[in-house]
């Protein structure tokens, strides 16, 4: 997914919004704002279903781990300033509560048998 257009110089606000297909590991819709205006949509096959691994990374700004697509070339830093960022997330229904701790408990019992 990519804006439609370039971002206006001077300060903005950028908005992601991601519509989960429902459940855990699932895709979604993602619609990104520029100062409230709708620039740009697509989809998101698929979600990690459970935690990042101690190599990968969550970064805001640059992204030194794996990049989002082949077309991303890491870290390509921002060099702009970031003033504030706010991440909401919606509740987890109790459904998809049981399914992340299922697949966390999944994952440590595959971890203890290959010890």
């Amino acid at each position: 997914m990519a804006s439609s257009r370039s971002l206006p110089e001077g300060p903005s606000t950028i908005r992601v919004e991601f519509v989960s297909d429902g459940g855990v590991g699932k895709g979604g819709k993602v619609e990104l704002y520029v100062n409230d205006k709708k620039v740009g949509e697509g989809r998101v096959d698929k979600t990690v279903p459970g935690r990042f691994s101690a190599d990968e990374t969550f970064d805001i700004g640059m992204d030194t781990g794996t990049p989002v697509s082949a077309d991303y070339k890491s870290p390509n830093a921002f060099t702009g300033k970031l003033k504030k960022v706010t991440i909401d997330l919606m509740p987890l229904s109790p459904t998809q509560r049981g399914e992340i701790d299922k697949r966390e408990r999944e994952v440590k019992f595959r971890k203890a048998m290959s010890e």
